[in-house]
């Protein structure tokens, strides 16, 4: 089972809240889509978009539709604008990129302008500004463990701007103490007299070796069945 943190809720919120806005300046059935993606990392099982972090780079782009159906913007003049700014124009631009300079929480404007023969039509959306995150796979249901379990998690991480997981260090707390001879995505665990208190506090710590700022820990509670 793997446990739920607020990343699962913050990539829900951004897909259905983070919808985009397009406007045509002219009488006809033209409408512009932009479409973006973050070069963030992310498992490759993740069914959601991967948001941008600080220092991501984000690459988007424009399609330009009538009637609904495609059509050519290779000889439109296409201008982009970032949070109101002029970022970038040419012909036939429908891509373009731009680094992430904010911090989570922060949200970027994205607006792409489309000269047609009948008139300007605009796109705009909204990218969303993140933090990496960790998940804790757990194969056991409901947190639930019991005197004399042996159980391995798994440390998942989201959105950290590596090109490879070799990139990440991961290391481990259980119980309040650093696991040294656990430099994995994966621990074992041999689940002796959980104690008074009836539980297990597991914590998993990631970071990026290449960005001394980029660093993220999750944690979870196992508790005594």
């Amino acid at each position: 089972m793997r446990k739920i943190i607020p990343l699962a809720v913050t990539v829900l919120l951004c897909v259905f809240f983070y919808t985009q806005f397009s406007s045509a300046q002219t009488t006809g059935a033209d409408s512009a889509t932009i479409t973006w993606h973050s070069n963030s990392f992310y498992p490759s099982d993740f069914g959601g978009k991967p948001l941008p972090i600080n220092q991501s780079v984000v690459s988007a782009s424009v399609t330009l539709f009538q009637n609904q159906k495609i059509q050519d913007t290779s000889n439109l003049l296409v201008f982009w604008y970032l949070d109101g700014e002029f970022l970038q124009k040419g012909i036939g631009l429908s891509t373009v990129t731009f680094p992430i300079g904010k911090v989570a929480g922060s949200v970027y404007s994205l607006k792409a302008s489309v000269e047609t023969s009948e008139g300007v039509i605009d796109s705009l959306i909204i990218v969303p500004v993140t933090n990496p995150e960790v998940v804790i796979d757990v194969p056991v249901p409901n947190l639930l463990i019991k005197s004399g379990d042996t159980i391995t998690l798994h440390s998942i991480p989201y959105f950290f701007n590596i090109s490879s997981l070799s990139d990440l260090s991961f290391s481990w707390m259980v119980g309040g103490f650093i696991q040294n001879n656990e430099a994995s995505s994966d621990i074992t665990l041999n689940i002796g007299d959980v104690g008074a208190s009836g539980e297990v506090r597991v914590k998993s710590i990631i970071q990026n070796t290449k960005r001394a700022t980029e660093n993220k820990q999750t944690e979870i509670i196992l508790h005594n069945q």
